[in-house]
């Protein structure tokens, strides 16, 4: 496990057809502003771009250190990933909860 922390960002997003996203951004910066920035590239990058999200439909959740192995995989070069948890169903790039132990 890294001795580093990362944080969770509940971020909730609304596409053009009215569908309702919620997920879990994962990020290793405690920075609400670079969070939504990843949260608005995840979205154009799976065709929802000009979803409406703002600061507004972010919240800091949580925070674990050590991380796990399986959530770094998931991190990935980019630093950062997107756990589907509504609406996100389908979408690519979009992981379920890894396991965290």
């Amino acid at each position: 496990m890294s001795g580093i922390t990362v944080f969770f960002f509940d971020v909730w997003a609304k596409t053009s057809t009215g569908r309702i996203l919620h997920f879990e951004l994962i990020t290793h910066a405690k920075d609400p502003a670079r969070a939504l920035n990843h949260a608005r590239k995840w979205l154009d990058s799976v065709g929802h771009t000009g979803a409406q999200v703002g600061p507004q439909n972010l919240m800091l959740s949580h925070q674990i250190s050590p991380v796990p192995p399986t959530l770094n995989a998931l991190m990935g070069m980019r630093g950062w990933a997107v756990i589907g948890l509504e609406g996100c169903s389908g979408l690519p790039d979009c992981a379920g909860y890894p396991d965290l132990t």
